[in-house]
């Protein structure tokens, strides 16, 4: 493999190694990183990040697609966010539905208007707005945080959505 890599990952899983370095052998893959957090994946470890040329790989972005983090910034201090963790954890399991469960209802978002491709339309239609505002399962979590923002981060989850998009025929 003579394409420029670096491997931030110590020790590195075995077969995740593979995983990378089959990727990094595709003539379109330029350059390459495996970030510490590196666990086998379905076709690219997760932690892996290539970058290609002329080609978008799909299930190499993963079957996270949309996943991501968002900081809410708020006005408690690291003081009164621990004098409360224990309420405020109680209250982000008791709203927010985790693993393989979903809203009850459908989340209140106008998502007709926005423009979409046929396929995120039917997830819409059939249970993507009862997922909106869930946490999906395995790598996903909810975390609390002060930094010199003192700003909350959530990462949200996109449950079965990504492997939908990932492994769903190409839009011709």
């Amino acid at each position: 493999m003579a394409r420029d890599y670096h491997i931030y990952a110590q020790p590195v899983d075995g077969k995740a190694l593979d995983q990378f370095q089959d990727a990094m052998k595709q003539p379109f893959a330029i350059k390459g990183a495996l970030m510490a957090d590196a666990h086998l994946g379905y076709s690219l470890p997760i932690g892996g990040v290539i970058a290609t040329r002329g080609v978008v790989v799909p299930a190499w972005v993963g079957y996270d697609i949309g996943c991501g983090m968002c900081a809410v910034p708020t006005s408690f201090g690291q003081g009164a966010v621990r004098a409360r963790a224990r309420e405020i954890f109680d209250g982000i399991y008791a709203a927010v539905p985790m693993g393989f469960k979903h809203n009850r209802e459908q989340s209140d978002w106008n998502w007709e208007d926005r423009p979409m491709t046929a396929m995120l339309r039917r997830m819409f239609e059939k249970s993507g707005l009862l997922q909106l505002g869930s946490l999906g399962s395995g790598n996903h979590f909810i975390e609390i945080g002060c930094g010199p923002a003192e700003s909350p981060s959530r990462r949200a989850a996109t449950r079965d959505r990504g492997a939908l998009v990932t492994t769903s025929p190409p839009i011709t």
